[in-house]
């Protein structure tokens, strides 16, 4: 399972690759919105890697400080939406929902960041914002 979750990180390379082919245009929204998806899981990978070896020290505190980040709007969204038992620790079912919630979310924000990253680099050719003719 830890090899599996640290395994994620290559979906979003595979993902760049397929739409710089495809889509050119919309590279880099397909690769934030596929990195979004899997950030939280592959954090915990990640930071699973510190108990394995001396040689997963520094992966795992880099997944340590993802997941600081990463796990956080999940839980206060399912904890807002009442879709765990706030009086409890969170079990299983529960950490289902919670990633899901963070896939979502962190696929918006990271599919977003790269949509606009499109934008600014514009359609191939053109120079995106480069030729710019606004006002002088």
């Amino acid at each position: 399972m830890v090899i599996g979750l640290s395994f994620l990180l290559l979906l979003p390379f595979v993902v760049y690759q397929i739409a710089k082919r495809v889509h050119p245009s919309r590279t880099w929204a397909a690769t934030g919105l596929s990195f979004g998806l899997i950030v939280a899981p592959a954090s915990l990978g990640l930071y699973t890697l510190y108990f394995v070896s001396y040689l997963g020290f520094l992966p795992g505190m880099v997944g340590l400080l993802s997941s600081f980040v990463h796990d956080v709007p999940g839980f206060e969204i399912a904890t807002a939406l009442r879709l765990r038992n706030v009086d409890t620790i969170v079990n299983d079912q529960e950490g289902v929902i919670i990633e899901i919630i963070n896939g979502l979310f962190w696929g918006v924000v990271y599919g977003a960041l790269g949509y606009l990253i499109d934008r600014w680099r514009g359609p191939r050719g053109t120079g995106g914002l480069s030729n710019y003719q606004g006002s002088p």
